[in-house]
C-alpha cells in the first residue's frame, strides 16, 4: 500500500510539473485564419504574436513562415509578403525560398518578448492556402513555437470597360471629320469597388494624336451640363477623372469627340487604378469620313480698323454630310469684348443685324436649323475698339444636341499689328559704367498682338551666375519713384509679384551697382506668371571698368517732356541745357526726329509717328539726359 501511495505521489508531481512546463512554453499565434472572403489578388492584412513563456531573456529569435502542401515550388511564387518590424515603420518585402519558407527578423535575430508583428499579403490565385508560422533560435536549432494557419482564396471578378463609339451605326450617323460625336463609356466594378481609378484613352497612330479632341459631360442636374476638356498626358494619352482617382463605383460616363481628319483611328479605353495598374481595357478601332468644312476670310485679317464697317464672307462644304441635315451657323466671340462686336449677314439685297447675346453668341437660322448646302455667306462686321478678337464659327446640328458639324477657330487684329512682343533695356552697351556707381537704367517693353491684360514677369538671367554676388540691383516696383532691391537665386531675379503685372507698351526703371569690373552678360525676358515659355528675350551686356575716366555723365532731372502720352506734339523744356542735340529713337534705336542747337524749348511734331514708346537723348557739350514719350 506504500509503494503504492508512493508511485502515485511521484505521478502527480510530474504532471504537474509538466503542466507548469507546458503552460510556460512561448506561442505564437496569428490572425490570418480569421480573415474572411479574400479575392485573389486582394490585399489582406493580419498579425503574428509572440509570448516569451519561460525562454531566458534576450534570447535571440526569428520568425519562420512555411509554405505547406504540395507543387511548393511553384505556388510559392504566387505568394506576395511584407512585414513592418514595429508600428509606423516602412514595409519590408519577403520572399518565399524554392522551399516554400522565408525568415524575418534583423539579420541576428531579435530578443524573445511579448510582441506583435504587422503583416500585409496578396494571393494571387484562387484556392486553399496553409501555412506554419514558427519562431525558431536564431542560432538555428528547432522551433520553440509553432502554429498552423489556412486561408481561402476565391476567384476575384475584374472589373470591365466598354465604349459605344465604335458601335455607331453606318448611314447617316457615321463618323465625320470635324464633327463633335456622343459616345458613352461604361464600368462595372465587380471585385475592384472602391479603389481609386481614371479613365484612359490612347490613340495608337502617333501622325493622328493632334487631330484627336476629347470633352467630358457632367451633368449638374436631369437637363444642365457642364462640358470639361480631357487632361491631355501628351503622346496621344488623355485622362478622365479628378488628379489621384475616383473610388471606383459602377457607373457611365457620356462624352463627346471630334477628329478633324478622316481615316481609321485605333485606340484603347483604359481603367487605370492610380497606382499605374490596368484594371480593365477594350481595343476598338473606328472609320472617320471627310466632314464639313467652315471657315471666313476675316481670319487672322490685319487691316481691320476700330469703327470700320469691314465685309468679309463665310464658307461651308458638305463633306460625307446629306442634304437633308438641317443646320446653323453660331458665331462665339468672347463674352467680354461681345459688346464692341457688330455683326451682320446678307439675306437676299439686305444685310440683318446678328445680336451677341450675353455669352458672346449669334446664330444664323431658325432653332430647327436650314437644309445643309455648300454655300458663301457674305457678312459685315464693325469693331468698336481696338484689340485682338478670337472668335469660333460652327455648324450645328439642332436634330443632334445642337453639337457641331463642323467648328473653325479665328482670330482677327483690330488696330493693332501682329508684331511679336519686345523688350529691351538702356543698360545694353551702356558706355562709362564703372564699378561702385550706381547707374539708372529703363527697361522698355511692347505687347504686341498679345492679349490685354496678360499677367507677365520681369527676368534677369545672368549668364555666369556667380556674377550675383558683384551686382546690386533695385527696380522702382510700383512707379513711385521709391527702389526696391531685387534679390538673385542662381542668377536669376525677377521684377513683379508672383502674380504679374499686365503687359503693356511702356517703360520700368531700375538701378544697379556693380562691385566689381569685367564684362556682365545677361539676357532679359517676359515671362507669363503663370509659367511656360518667354513671350519676349533680349540678350544683352554692359562692360564695367575700374574706376571712371572723363567725366562723361547723365545730368538727371535737367530736362523735361510733355506730355509723356503724345497727343499730336511733345515739347522738350531744357532747362540749363544750352546749344543742345535733341535726338528721337524708337524702341529699335532708330532716329525717327532730330533738332540740332535747341535752347530752352523744343517742340517735336509726333503726329506721323507709329504706335510705341519713343526715347529723348538730349546731348550738349559733355552733358547728357534722357526721357520718353508715348503715341498711342
Amino acid at each position: 500500500m506504500k509503494t503504492l501511495l508512493s508511485t502515485l505521489f511521484v505521478l502527480v508531481i510530474t504532471w504537474s510539473l509538466g503542466l507548469q512546463a507546458f503552460a510556460q512554453a512561448p506561442t505564437i499565434t496569428s490572425t490570418l485564419s480569421q480573415t474572411e472572403n479574400v479575392k485573389a489578388g486582394e490585399l489582406v492584412t493580419f498579425t503574428v504574436s509572440l509570448t516569451q513563456g519561460n525562454i531566458a531573456n534576450n534570447t535571440a529569435v526569428k520568425g519562420r513562415i512555411s509554405l505547406l502542401g504540395d507543387n511548393v515550388a511553384t505556388r510559392r511564387q504566387l505568394v506576395n509578403l511584407q512585414y513592418q518590424q514595429a508600428e509606423g515603420e516602412e514595409w519590408q518585402s519577403l520572399s518565399l525560398n524554392e522551399a516554400g519558407v522565408v525568415e524575418f527578423g534583423a539579420e541576428n535575430g531579435f530578443p524573445l518578448e511579448a510582441r506583435t508583428f504587422n503583416f500585409r499579403a496578396r494571393f494571387n490565385l484562387e484556392g486553399s492556402y496553409n501555412l506554419q508560422m514558427a519562431v525558431v533560435p536564431a542560432a538555428g536549432g528547432d522551433a520553440l513555437a509553432s502554429v498552423n494557419q489556412s486561408i481561402t482564396i476565391s476567384q476575384m471578378l475584374e472589373p470591365t470597360i466598354n465604349s459605344t463609339l465604335d458601335v455607331i451605326s453606318a448611314g447617316e450617323s457615321k463618323i465625320r471629320s470635324g464633327e463633335d460625336v456622343l459616345f458613352r463609356v461604361f464600368v462595372e466594378a465587380h471585385d475592384r469597388a472602391g479603389d481609386a481609378v481614371n479613365v484612359r484613352f490612347r490613340f495608337t497612330n502617333a501622325n493622328q494624336h493632334d487631330n484627336v479632341s476629347l470633352v467630358s459631360y457632367n451633368f449638374t442636374s436631369d437637363t444642365e451640363f457642364e462640358k470639361e476638356e480631357l487632361t491631355a498626358l501628351g503622346g496621344g494619352v488623355w485622362l478622365y477623372g479628378p488628379e489621384g482617382g475616383s473610388e471606383l463605383e459602377d457607373f457611365n460616363q457620356l462624352f463627346s469627340i471630334n477628329l478633324s481628319e478622316a481615316g481609321t483611328y485605333n485606340y484603347v479605353v483604359e481603367l487605370l487604378r492610380t497606382d499605374g495598374n490596368v484594371l480593365a481595357a477594350v481595343n476598338e478601332s473606328i472609320e472617320v469620313l471627310a466632314g464639313a468644312t467652315i471657315a471666313s476670310t476675316l481670319n487672322n485679317r490685319q487691316n481691320t480698323m476700330p469703327d470700320t464697317e469691314t465685309d468679309f464672307s463665310v464658307t461651308t462644304t458638305m463633306g460625307a454630310w446629306a442634304a437633308s441635315t438641317n443646320v446653323r451657323y453660331k458665331f462665339s466671340f468672347d463674352p467680354a469684348q461681345a459688346e464692341n462686336v457688330s455683326l451682320q449677314y446678307a439675306q437676299g439685297t439686305e444685310f440683318v443685324a446678328l445680336t451677341l447675346d450675353e455669352n458672346g453668341v449669334a446664330y444664323i437660322g431658325e432653332a430647327a436649323g436650314m437644309p445643309f448646302t455648300a454655300s458663301t455667306t457674305n457678312m459685315k462686321v464693325t469693331f468698336a475698339e481696338a484689340g485682338v478678337y478670337n472668335y469660333t464659327i460652327e455648324l450645328i446640328n439642332p436634330a443632334n444636341n445642337n453639337l457641331a458639324v463642323a467648328r473653325s477657330a479665328e482670330r482677327v487684329l483690330v488696330g493693332v499689328s501682329d508684331a511679336e512682343p519686345t523688350i529691351a533695356s538702356t543698360l545694353h552697351n551702356k558706355a562709362d559704367v564703372v564699378k561702385d556707381t550706381e547707374v539708372e537704367f529703363m527697361v522698355n517693353t511692347t505687347r504686341g498682338a498679345i492679349a490685354e491684360n496678360t499677367p507677365v514677369r520681369l527676368q534677369f538671367t545672368l549668364a555666369t551666375p556667380d556674377q550675383a554676388e558683384n551686382i546690386a540691383l533695385m527696380a522702382d516696383q510700383d512707379g513711385n519713384g521709391e527702389f526696391e532691391a531685387l534679390a538673385f537665386e542662381n542668377g536669376v531675379a525677377y521684377f513683379g509679384a508672383a502674380e504679374g503685372f499686365m503687359l503693356a507698351d511702356a517703360s520700368m526703371n531700375f538701378k544697379v551697382t556693380f562691385n566689381a569690373p569685367g564684362t556682365y552678360n545677361y539676357t532679359l525676358a517676359l515671362v507669363p506668371a503663370a509659367g511656360g515659355e518667354a513671350l519676349a528675350t533680349a540678350t544683352e551686356s554692359v562692360v564695367v571698368g575700374g574706376v571712371a575716366g572723363i567725366k562723361d555723365k547723365f545730368v538727371q532731372n535737367v530736362i523735361l517732356v510733355y506730355p509723356t502720352v503724345s497727343n499730336g506734339a511733345v515739347s522738350v523744356e531744357l532747362g540749363r541745357l544750352r546749344n543742345a542735340q535733341i535726338v528721337i529713337q524708337d524702341m529699335l534705336g532708330r532716329t525717327v526726329a532730330s533738332v540740332d542747337n535747341a535752347n530752352v524749348t523744343a517742340r517735336i511734331e509726333t503726329d506721323k509717328l507709329s504706335k510705341g514708346t519713343y526715347f529723348v537723348r538730349v546731348v550738349s557739350g559733355s552733358e547728357m539726359a534722357m526721357s520718353r514719350f508715348i503715341v498711342k
